[in-house]
């Protein structure tokens, strides 16, 4: 639970949180476990907050983690689903939350919260935000150096290897002005990456204060 600050009325508002990591895959399955958080998970959830008393103002539940679906996917607008329950999706549906720029496959909005909160009105003071990585940028850049050193290689020493035209030709197309350097070296930096920070970016939420009842 929280206060609600200097001078505020009123009991202290509650916050019940659930973490999850749903089925990879965005299939049937994945659907069914994000049916199961909407009807089991939000039961639990408003069963704990309800054990300290009737509803204040300001209490919230929070369903926050990898959902493995985006956010606009079907299954979360249907009868019975958070959105009907009038939980709000906290993120910023346009921006990708897996490390699209260091792992093979598509951008992803999986990762963000489903917030309800009690009193105001649907989504009063909800936000949230993908948090960029200072860290991860500069390897970004590091990168694209590396990959253009790497291409100055080819250009200069593969005109004079010993074979045929038609494979110096071929080796060189399929760098492709650097894009085949980022290829190639994407294997190594997606281990790197993964490794030593993870393959989704954090996530920021934020629950500004509502009018507490008297």
């Amino acid at each position: 639970r929280w206060g609600g600050g200097a001078g505020a009325k009123g009991s202290p508002r509650r916050l019940a949180l659930l973490s999850v990591h749903l089925k990879s895959g965005g299939k049937a399955e994945t659907e069914e476990e994000v049916r199961k958080v909407a009807s089991l998970g939000v039961r639990h959830c408003r069963d704990a907050l309800q054990k300290g008393g009737g509803w204040r103002v300001g209490d919230a539940i929070v369903i926050i983690g990898d959902f493995n679906l985006e956010p606009g996917h079907s299954v979360f607008a249907e009868e019975g689903s958070l959105a009907r329950q009038g939980f709000v999706f906290a993120g910023d549906r346009e921006r990708p939350t897996n490390q699209a720029e260091f792992i093979s496959g598509p951008a992803r909005t999986y990762d963000g919260a489903w917030v309800w909160r009690y009193g105001g009105a649907e989504g009063e003071g909800v936000s949230g935000r993908v948090v960029e990585v200072g860290e991860l940028e500069q390897v970004k850049r590091e990168r694209a150096e590396i990959a253009k050193q790497i291409w100055r290689v080819l250009k200069e020493t593969v005109p004079h290897t010993q074979t045929t035209k038609a494979v110096r030709a071929e080796l060189l197309a399929e760098f492709e002005e650097g894009e085949g350097c980022f290829r190639f070296l994407g294997e190594v930096f997606k281990r790197k990456v993964t490794r030593a920070w993870s393959d989704h970016k954090p996530v920021c939420v934020a629950l500004a204060p509502l009018a507490l009842g008297t």
